[in-house]
Parts: C-alpha cells; sequence; structure tokens
C-alpha cells in the first residue's frame, strides 16, 4: 500500500526518481487503498558535514483512515529509507500541542533537542525604546560589533536549527566583499544594533525571504533579551513599509513576555526531534 511519490504542486504524480536524485524539494511516500490517496510523509534530503541528513516535512492521514497505524508505518518507511540510502539522523518537528504525534515519535526512538517558536507582528507596534531607564537607542548596526552579533547568533541559531530555517550566517557579515555581493544576488538585509548607556544590548537583521514574509534573526543574550527585543522589533516594525510580514523565530519559552509587549502573536511552538540512525533498523 506503500508508493514512492514526487511532488509537483497538485495534484500527485510518481515517479521513478529519489529524495537524493529528484530536482523538486519535495519528495516521499503515500499510502494508498482502493486507488484513493490517504495518507502520505513528505521527506527532505541534504548532505551537509559530508553526512546524509533527511527531514520528515509532513506526515498527514485523512481522517477516516486515522487510528490504523498507517502515520507509523509511513514514518517507518521514511526512517528505513533514510537507513537504506546511508543516512546519519532523520528529524522532524511536530507541535508542542500535539501528543498524539509526540508520542508516536518517541515510540519510533525520536529525541527532542530543541522547541522554537515563530512569532508574527499583527499590528505596527508602539515605539517601546523609551520605557527603559536610561533609554534604548536603536541605530544601524556597527561593523565592528559583528564578532558579538556571530556570537549571539550561534547561540540562538545553532547548526542543527539553520539548517532547517531560510538563515545563512555568511549573509549577515559585515564588509565590501558581502555588501557587493548582496548586491548582485539581490539580498535584501538591513542591519540594526540596541545600545543602553553605550553598552551594547542586542543586533538585528531583518531579511526579505519572499513576498509573504521578511524575517528578523535578532541577536542577544538572555540577560538583554526582555528589553532589547522590545526595543528592537518595535523600531525596526514602525519603519518597515510591511510589518505584517515580519516574522521571528526564537527559543521556545524565552523572552514571551517582551513579544507579547510588541501585541506579536505565536504562530506556533514546535518541537524539534531527531532520530539517530543506527547500522539496523529495530524490528
Amino acid at each position: 500500500n506503500i508508493r514512492r511519490v514526487g511532488r509537483d504542486g497538485d495534484p500527485y504524480y510518481l515517479d521513478a526518481t529519489s529524495p537524493e536524485t529528484s530536482p523538486l524539494p519535495f519528495h516521499g511516500y503515500i499510502w494508498v487503498e482502493n486507488n484513493r490517496i490517504v495518507g502520505n510523509v513528505t521527506l527532505i534530503y541534504m548532505k551537509k558535514n559530508g553526512q546524509n541528513l533527511y527531514f520528515v516535512a509532513n506526515v498527514s492521514v485523512d481522517p477516516e483512515y486515522r487510528g490504523r497505524g498507517i502515520a507509523r508505518m509511513l514514518t517507518r518507511c521514511a526512517m528505513r529509507h533514510a537507513q537504506e540510502h546511508n543516512g546519519h539522523s532523520v528529524t522532524l518537528q511536530v507541535r508542542e500541542d500535539n501528543q498524539i504525534a509526540i508520542s508516536l515519535y518517541e515510540s519510533l526512538g525520536f529525541v527532542e533537542y530543541t522547541r522554537r517558536t515563530n512569532w508574527g507582528i499583527q499590528k505596527r507596534p508602539p515605539n517601546l525604546t523609551h520605557l527603559t531607564t536610561p533609554a534604548i537607542k536603536i541605530a544601524p548596526r556597527q561593523a565592528e560589533n559583528w564578532s558579538q552579533q556571530r556570537e549571539w547568533l550561534n547561540q540562538l541559531y545553532p547548526e542543527k536549527v539553520s539548517w532547517f530555517l531560510p538563515y545563512q550566517l555568511s549573509k549577515q557579515e559585515p564588509g565590501f566583499f558581502n555588501d557587493f555581493s548582496r548586491w548582485l544576488n539581490g539580498d535584501s538585509l538591513h542591519f540594526w544594533q540596541a545600545t543602553q548607556a553605550e553598552k551594547l544590548i542586542g543586533l538585528a537583521t531583518l531579511e526579505n525571504i519572499n513576498l509573504l514574509q521578511d524575517y528578523l534573526w535578532i541577536a542577544t543574550s538572555p540577560a538583554y533579551e526582555e528589553i532589547a527585543i522590545p526595543a528592537l522589533v518595535s523600531k525596526i516594525a514602525r519603519r518597515s513599509l510591511h510589518p505584517l510580514r515580519i516574522q521571528v523565530n526564537y527559543p521556545a519559552h524565552r523572552a514571551v513576555a517582551a513579544f507579547q509587549a510588541l501585541g506579536m502573536k505565536e504562530i506556533n511552538t514546535l518541537i524539534w526531534m531527531e532520530y539517530t540512525i543506527p547500522p539496523v533498523l529495530p524490528q
């Protein structure tokens, strides 16, 4: 009942490629009963640091067919595919409030390694830079602050997180070569910093991802985030032509009051889980 499938928009079509060879960004398997697709698992392949990594982007079963173990079999099919292709690990994301799916993945050997919340702006926020004493100053980023920004970014967007986000640290590095490269590639990035009493407390990069999304990559520390985030986001959003497109991906359950003070809405909180593939999958 499981068949390999490639996807190019809608509808689905079967092909002879695999996630490793397909030119399409999405691939995977479907569950078919009575010539009807009732379930699917979407698999994305990437190679990082010489390792074959797999990301399960979606496991879905028609409501009429749930409770029969189809999701488990589809997930195991994706795991076995990764194992048969010398995969190092399989990663997936699941909503924090989806306990049924969490229990399923845990029973298959997936282990949580982080939780991330996506925040979205609902309306243009007020100016919050003056609510602290002394007031916070927001200004364009100074190149000499790059080393601190890079350190904070690496803490907030470590490699195992940034792989699965539209994020590239090297794009944010200052310098003539990067400025020219961004101009040549049509990349739109704007850089800001926040200081209080001449002390650097945070930085942010606003990056246009597509026509519907702008990501704000925040760099700060737990010591400053509750005051740096409201000041940075309010200033940047008020200067943006499209503030409602701005999203922030941030470690879950951190700086919640800061985001709420901005009137931002929690889009979702996702648990990131990983299965490290042994030489032989358990039966």
